[in-house]
């Protein structure tokens, strides 16, 4: 097992070190975004579905962008409370980039919470089975003195939905094609010290929205799942 782990690291490591070394003669120019329909996620996210509707802000989202840089990297930002029918909270933060290189692509939330003074902890890749098919996502509890957040993520590139350095890895494939992919963090996350049960509802909350969502309007914020 540890010499199988091994040769995927490699294979990993090779992988990228020939699409930096083919950067240079495979500029990407093609921007996916281009040829694209016009969409806006204020229209795409429905404002109510199962138990959920959009409710009065009583929690602070941490915004995605910790600079006026960053900030400028994403065309669209969709932050929303939603509470459901016993009062609890769930915060969906949203952030659309439409040009993804090496040099501007969506930032992952650790850089956000770290710098707004979070202690990351316990952060690991995990995966989540919808009807749809099974999402890669990230967990991670960001603590502070006054607040504990546990936050599941997931970052879509192009048609791929991705954690960890698989996120990098998609961008090389779609740079090796000459196309520009559109990039999309999806951010969900409540306020609870009990990880377990936090996690459980985000998942709720997470089925529950791709399944009010058609198939066009599902794809930007999770891609294509295999064989769909």
């Amino acid at each position: 097992m540890i010499l199988g782990a091994s040769r995927r690291i490699i294979f990993i490591g090779l992988l990228m070190i020939l699409a930096s070394a083919s950067a240079e003669y495979l500029k990407p120019t093609k921007r996916m975004i281009d040829s694209a329909p016009a969409w806006r996620l204020e229209k795409i996210v429905p404002a109510s579905f199962g138990e959920w509707k959009i409710g009065p802000p009583p929690v602070e989202i941490i915004d995605p962008a910790t600079s006026a840089l960053e900030k400028s990297l994403y065309g669209q930002i969709l932050t929303r409370n939603y509470l459901d029918s016993k009062g609890r909270v769930i915060m969906l933060t949203i952030a659309y980039g439409g040009y993804q290189s090496k040099e501007l692509q969506v930032h992952h939330p650790e850089s956000c919470y770290t710098a707004r003074g979070f202690q990351i902890l316990n952060d690991h890749q995990d995966e989540l089975k919808t009807k749809f098919g099974t999402l890669p996502i990230k967990r991670m509890f960001a603590v502070s003195e006054n607040r504990k957040e546990p936050i599941t993520y997931w970052i879509r590139v192009g048609n791929e939905t991705a954690v960890g350095m698989k996120v990098r890895l998609a961008q090389l494939r779609y740079s090796l094609t000459g196309e520009i992919p559109d990039g999309m963090l999806v951010r969900v996350s409540s306020i609870d010290p009990d990880t377990k049960a936090a996690y459980a509802l985000q998942d709720g909350f997470i089925r529950a929205l791709l399944s009010a969502m058609d198939k066009e309007d599902r794809s930007h914020l999770v891609g294509h799942f295999e064989g769909s």
